[in-house]
């Protein structure tokens, strides 16, 4: 038991220094980046050239409608879902010179690399003659789509892997700040990708993709060689369990009296704020047109007012923690002021610079504590791989929830209906991260 108390006083000793920002949170902001350049046009290049398409759009495309769209842009949650738990369970297992983190991130950023350079390829080699038509595009949609697929499967181990790497190089009061450093980031390099990236877009549509490639490519390679994992975690064999099953298992197992239940109400929280956010995100922008009656590029400016307030926020917020204020209380703030905008959406739409900005800042400050709370809501510290994965899973299954639940009640009622179904999803995932008893994340 010594021994376990030495290793985690160990690690929470280590403060966030420069160096750790850039060998841990600079190539998960890195790689967000480009799958958020991915997300923007992925369903550009599977549209273009079809016939309810615009015509202004500047590259060849598939010509398919918006269903595979739809369908398309949630593969690689269905992955995360499907396969996070078991990443964190045998990264945990996993015993290597180089720790327990490192070979997952050199063994799919190989993937990352091939598959995403690939994705711009294929549309670039589309005929003029042939745009928009996928049925005389079999082979270059099957290259396009297996180029994908192969990205999928280096993003979604790197990316659950980055997500424990950043939180476990500090120690617990120090989490918070990794977190909005790292949402600070993702989100001013997006807003510059979309404002300027457009630029590299206009001289050769791969060059976008290529350069954030190379930034996270570059980020990767410098955690590769010189970040070190604590030897008090790398060593350790105290939660190597015989299979990825039964160490998801022990998490809830070998919790002492009380941890079962934080972990559970934590996790519920989680996965009604996934739905909460999947909801507000994907049909804001619709909701906005519609509501306000003006075009889609008129929406965009709007919206730019809930990216401001989500980058700007979560700094200072992060760095609360550790003064008089709890991290599980910020974190029921956040998702508090996400109902409270959504409210006041549906209330009063004239308000919508308002209730856009609260939106933006409740999103930034939930997620800001959201994952760090995982590492506190757990007994043993060095699960933490695990409790990331089991965090992925349920944040998918509500972002996968609440996209088809949203814009199915949307189909049969009205838009005015997706803010008060916020509010409810909000209130609920309140309600369970209120019922987290403090001690295990306060």
């Amino acid at each position: 038991m010594s021994s376990r108390k030495d290793a985690a006083s160990s690690v929470d000793n280590k403060k966030l220094t420069f160096r750790l920002v850039l060998l841990t949170i600079l190539p998960a902001s890195m790689l967000e980046l480009v799958n958020n350049i991915y997300n923007l046009y992925v369903p550009i290049y599977i549209q273009a050239g079809g016939p309810t398409f615009t015509k202004e759009v500047m590259t060849f495309g598939f010509g398919m409608g918006a269903f595979f769209v739809g369908f398309w842009m949630v593969v690689d949650n269905i992955l995360a879902f499907i396969f996070s738990p078991f990443v964190g369970a045998l990264s945990d297992r996993t015993r290597s010179r180089w720790g327990r983190r490192l070979p997952f991130i050199l063994g799919g950023l190989p993937l990352i690399i091939i598959g995403y350079a690939l994705i711009p390829v294929g549309p670039t080699r589309i005929p003029a003659e042939l745009n928009g038509q996928h049925a005389r595009l079999t082979g270059l949609f099957v290259f396009f789509i297996a180029s994908c697929v192969i990205y999928f499967l280096g993003f979604v181990p790197v990316r659950s892997i980055l997500q424990t790497l950043r939180q476990e190089a500090v120690a617990l009061p120090e989490r918070s700040k990794v977190e909005s450093w790292y949402i600070c980031i993702v989100n001013a390099f997006t807003i510059a990708a979309y404002l300027y990236g457009r630029k590299l877009y206009e001289l050769s549509g791969p060059l976008v993709f290529w350069t954030v490639l190379g930034l996270f490519v570059l980020s990767a390679a410098a955690t590769l060689v010189f970040y070190k994992e604590p030897k008090e975690l790398a060593g350790t064999v105290e939660v190597r369990k015989s299979s990825n099953l039964k160490q998801i298992l022990s998490i809830f197992k070998e919790a002492p009296p009380g941890y079962a239940r934080n972990i559970f109400c934590y996790l519920a929280s989680v996965m009604l704020y996934g739905i909460t956010l999947s909801s507000f995100l994907n049909f804001t922008p619709s909701w906005v047109v519609v509501t306000l009656g003006i075009n889609e590029s008129k929406a965009a400016a709007i919206m730019a007012v809930f990216w401001v307030a989500a980058t700007v926020v979560p700094l200072p917020m992060g760095y609360l923690v550790g003064t008089k204020f709890k991290r599980r209380t910020l974190y029921i703030l956040g998702i508090w002021t996400t109902l409270a905008s959504s409210l006041l959406l549906f209330f009063a739409p004239s308000l919508y610079p308002v209730g856009l900005a609260g939106l933006g800042a409740g999103l930034a400050i939930t997620l800001n504590f959201q994952l760090p709370m995982a590492s506190e809501v757990i007994y043993d510290k060095k699960a933490l791989g695990t409790m990331v994965g089991l965090y992925n899973f349920v944040y998918m299954f509500g972002v996968l929830v609440g996209a088809n639940s949203a814009g199915l009640l949307i189909q049969l009622t009205s838009y005015r209906a997706l803010y008060p179904a916020v509010a409810v999803f909000s209130l609920a995932a309140a309600a369970f991260a209120s019922s987290i008893r403090p001690g295990a994340a306060s």
